[in-house]
């Protein structure tokens, strides 16, 4: 970007307009073929762009949605593969730093146990 901060080229970004946006089945797909994590980022939960500090905002519902799906992936197997954090877009190196760090959490917990296990249908 235009600060040239720089975070682990190992990640796949795919912008939406709001993390509240991100589909459960988008993320469920994701783990479902392999990836060894996936990470939510959106606007700082007091200034959604959606809705501001509405409970019922974007980045407030996702976060609920995100809480709740790791607790089910902690229960087979795959916790600590999907967070979710938030970042202004005024804090790029913040942003660097939150993508960092979960790339070595990812790193710690090993590759996938799933990838290369399910057979993908034709």
């Amino acid at each position: 970007g235009l600060m040239h901060l720089h975070y682990p080229t190992n990640i796949r970004t795919v912008r939406v307009p709001c993390s509240g946006a991100v589909e459960p089945i988008q993320i469920m797909t994701a783990l479902e073929n392999g990836v060894d994590g996936v990470l939510v980022t959106g606007c700082l939960l007091s200034e959604c762009h959606y809705g501001g500090d509405d409970p019922l905002a974007g980045n407030f519902m996702q976060a609920d949605f995100v809480q709740f799906w790791q607790n089910m992936l902690e229960e087979i197997g795959l916790g600590g593969r999907l967070s979710i954090d938030f970042a202004s877009a005024a804090m790029g190196i913040r942003f660097s730093e939150i993508v960092t760090e979960f790339v070595e959490k990812i790193k710690k917990l090993g590759p996938s146990p799933i990838r290369g296990k399910l057979e993908v249908e034709s």
